[in-house]
């Protein structure tokens, strides 16, 4: 986990702030991390990954997110590539 906040600080992805510098209008949106083990085949530990999930389903646009990013890949396209 320290690994994971440090990758985010460092990326500038999140930034950490005290709750009491916060002007009262802001909205802390819930959040949770999410802890996995990556296996082998032999089913021994590879590595320890974690992700911090915030709750995405409480935003309201325009106060907590600007814009989305949803990459789409339509089949005909793909299929007109490989031909070439």
């Amino acid at each position: 986990m320290r690994r994971e906040i440090s990758d985010l600080l460092r990326t500038g992805t999140v930034e950490l702030v005290s709750k009491s510098v916060l002007p009262s209008v802001i909205t802390i949106l819930p959040s949770i991390w999410s802890f996995r083990r990556k296996r082998a085949p032999d089913w021994t530990v590879l590595k320890h990954k974690a992700r911090f999930c915030p709750h995405g389903g409480k935003q309201i646009e325009g106060e907590n997110f600007w814009a989305t990013y949803a990459p789409v890949v339509y089949h005909a396209f793909t299929s007109q590539v490989v031909q070439v």
